[in-house]
């Protein structure tokens, strides 16, 4: 009888967890299906994939900003599906993305715990919280979240050979987007460092990289110290720094060998020189490639608009007691050992509790994204409140991740954004594991196994029911298809789908190229109209050099059905003022001398000034 009662409530268990990932699936479709932001990422990526699509040699320029790991990926997600680009196929390869990485988040918090509910509800938490990448598909996001979900399950098995591939995936971070590279590969570097035996250069390092978690906050957010960034600068050097200062306190009982850490070194290494190798045999000189990935990046930040975490006094002095409060605990609990055991081993069980509480409460809180509150709490993860030891083997993963999560938060800076889902997720896996262990450590209180199956499947219920008071139903979408060539996945709302379709077919019918201000690549897709080659590179109007300028209006004067799509609001939301945009030639000649020819709810179509005939709507 036992056998099969355990049988059946393990098939319970796959049951719910079955149901979780369609509950999952059925909000990333219908999320997918409902949203589209009008300041269109989407549209950028998407003629960015087709122009790496495209046959012949190479544009050099097509890995501005973002590295070549990037298109890598997406060439590989498009060869799965066989369709071309278009919004339909980018929000199905969007969607792979996503559900990959809630998968593997699925199986980190499984191997960990060895828990089907507590794995489930992360699948389930990890959909809800991804739905950032429905704002912006395909965006190097989806490959950078998969990547980092990848690299947590690598962090579970501890040996060498998955060693290695933690140090290739940052090389891949790296030529994704240099800067979640950095912040990855610093993260691993503490992390394997903290873990090897004593030495003066473990020490070295150890304090190289505490001078990093201080002094890389303020160093990145100075453009914006006084306009608001300095509260985020300092919980992110603060909460970074004590995280990193705890973890480099632990001595494991068996240390990691140096030829682990080296292995790791190799990965990344032999990982970036077949990647920049790649991109050569692509035609993209080593020079150009440099300044697309790295020098051309680290030049934004002072010139690009600032809408990042403005915290104010208090959360600051919020997360200086609650760091303070996690150190003292620490240094409290090896003082009571010599008192007896008994009271060791009362305290290590009620800050066990605290453990749960504290995870449960930052699941709550990533879920609202509330992440600055949620990160002064990282120092759980690698304080050893356990009674018993752990091997340096059990330990990476926990430093791993507090360390990944810290470091990751400076993504949010200067513009917040998607990014703070992409920072959370970390942080949320972390509070999966903390979980976790603090049930492990409530034994004395409570059976272990019903602790935690009691509180799994509470966790899992509250997460379903947040997805559901969302607004996604199993019964279908709100609106009908809209009628967007490429886009018939899109149900937007009815008004808003026929102000699409008619700026669609105006463009369609009148135009031969489409220059838009601030960019709305979608448009170009719909219509079928294509936009100056120029204009598809820069990521804002801030980036049109004067070159890009002159090229884009000596294509738009020499065509007299050249059109131009200009929305006031949309630039303002690129802080970008209109008298300001019209000091530049391009932008100038766009706004005083194309004159209106069709008004679709804040969109102004403008037409050429010498055109031969009128416009046809």
């Amino acid at each position: 009888m036992p056998p099969r009662r355990l049988s059946l409530a393990t098939l319970g268990q796959l049951l719910l967890a079955a149901a979780a990932f369609l509950w999952g699936l059925q909000f990333a479709r219908f999320t997918l299906a409902t949203l589209f932001a009008t300041h269109d990422d989407e549209g950028y990526f998407l003629l960015s994939i087709a122009r790496y699509f495209r046959p012949g040699p190479l544009d050099p320029a097509t890995y501005t900003n973002y590295g070549p790991f990037f298109f890598y990926a997406q060439q590989a997600a498009y060869r799965l599906i066989g369709l071309p680009v278009s919004h339909d196929s980018g929000r199905l390869v969007t969607l792979l993305f996503w559900t990959a990485s809630a998968l593997c988040a699925a199986w980190f918090v499984y191997r960990a715990s060895r828990n089907l509910l507590l794995a489930a509800a992360a699948l389930l938490a990890c959909f809800q919280l991804a739905a950032f990448l429905a704002q912006e598909p395909g965006h190097p996001q989806q490959v950078i979240l998969l990547i980092f979900t990848l690299a947590i399950c690598c962090a579970a098995p501890r040996r060498g050979p998955w060693f290695l591939l933690l140090g290739a995936l940052g090389a891949a971070l790296c030529l994704t987007k240099i800067n979640v590279g950095v912040f990855y590969l610093a993260a691993l570097a503490h992390a394997l460092v903290c873990l090897l035996p004593a030495s003066r250069l473990r020490s070295a390092a150890l304090a190289a990289l505490l001078a990093y978690a201080l002094f890389a906050p303020p160093l990145l957010a100075r453009a914006h110290l006084a306009e608001g960034a300095g509260g985020f600068a300092f919980v992110a050097a603060l909460t970074t720094a004590v995280t990193f200062f705890w973890g480099s306190r632990l001595r494991p009982a068996a240390p990691l060998r140096f030829r682990q850490a080296m292995l790791a070194c190799a990965g990344t290494a032999g990982a970036a020189a077949l990647l920049t190798l790649a991109a050569m045999l692509q035609g993209v000189s080593l020079p150009t490639l440099i300044e697309g990935v790295i020098l051309e990046p680290a030049r934004h930040p002072s010139g690009l608009l600032f809408l990042g975490f403005r915290l104010g006094l208090f959360p600051c002095l919020a997360a200086v007691a609650t760091l303070a409060a996690l150190s003292a605990f620490a240094l409290l609990q090896p003082r009571l050992a010599p008192c007896g055991p008994w009271l060791a081993t009362w305290l290590a069980t009620w800050l066990g509790a605290l453990r749960c509480a504290a995870a449960l409460a930052a699941i709550v809180l990533l879920l609202r994204h509330d992440l600055s509150w949620v990160l002064p709490l990282l120092p759980l993860g690698v304080i050893p409140l356990t009674r018993r030891s752990r091997t340096a083997a059990e330990w990476f993963p926990r430093i791993f991740l507090a360390d990944l999560a810290a470091t990751e938060f400076l993504q949010t800076y200067p513009t917040a954004g998607s990014h703070v889902g992409l920072s959370a997720i970390p942080v949320l896996l972390w509070a999966f594991l903390a979980f976790s262990d603090g049930v492990e450590e409530l034994a004395p209180l409570a059976p272990a196994a019903l602790c935690r199956s009691a509180a799994s499947a509470v966790l899992l219920l509250g997460i379903a029911t947040t997805i559901w008071s969302s607004g996604t139903r199993p019964t279908g979408l709100p609106y009908p298809p809209s009628r967007l060539k490429g886009a018939e996945s899109l149900h937007l709302p009815p008004q808003q789908s026929r102000d699409f379709q008619r700026l669609s077919r105006a463009v369609s019918a009148n135009c031969s190229v489409l220059f838009t201000l601030p960019r709305f690549h979608s448009l170009n897709l719909w219509s079928a109209v294509s936009a100056p080659p120029e204009s598809e590179l820069p990521v804002t109007p801030r980036m049109f050099t004067p070159a890009i300028q002159a090229a884009v209006l000596q294509r738009l004067q020499a065509d007299p059905r050249s059109c131009a799509l200009y929305n006031r609001e949309m630039l303002e939301f690129w802080q970008i003022a209109p008298r300001d945009a019209a000091q530049q030639p391009l932008s100038a000649y766009v706004l005083q001398t194309m004159p209106i020819a069709l008004t679709v709810d804040g969109y102004e179509l403008r037409i050429h000034p010498a055109r031969p005939a009128p416009p046809n709507f």
